[in-house]
């Protein structure tokens, strides 16, 4: 099962999580409530770490995009740190890696975040 495994708040508008496990259907409602419950409490600036995800399927890409939208419209952003192939090949093959910022490390994407 895969779902927030930790949450750094790197200022006051910013944060890191990082998931684990399998992103698939059976979590990927929490996940999403976790991800914009983050945003609520006004971190809009999200580095959402995929280093330990082994699987994610299209409601997991769900959760993420429906992130990416709710931060976006609070004029803020949602950053991926994803270098497994696998994973990554997903965003790719559907377009999403256009519309996401993709990094290979975490200090890459806390750089572009500001």
């Amino acid at each position: 099962m895969g779902i927030v495994s930790s949450l750094q708040e790197i200022s006051d508008v910013a944060a890191v999580i990082e998931l684990e496990g399998d992103i698939d259907f059976s979590i990927s409602q929490k996940l999403k409530e976790e991800l914009l419950g983050v945003i609520n409490k006004g971190k809009i600036k999200l580095i959402v770490d995929l280093e330990k995800v082994r699987y994610i399927d299209s409601s997991g890409l769900e959760s993420i995009t429906s992130t990416q939208t709710k931060a976006q419209a609070l004029h803020g952003d949602l950053f991926l740190v994803c270098a497994e192939p696998s994973i990554r090949k997903i965003f790719d093959i559907t377009g999403l890696d256009e519309y996401i910022r993709i990094f290979d490390d975490l200090e890459k994407a806390r750089t572009a975040i500001g």
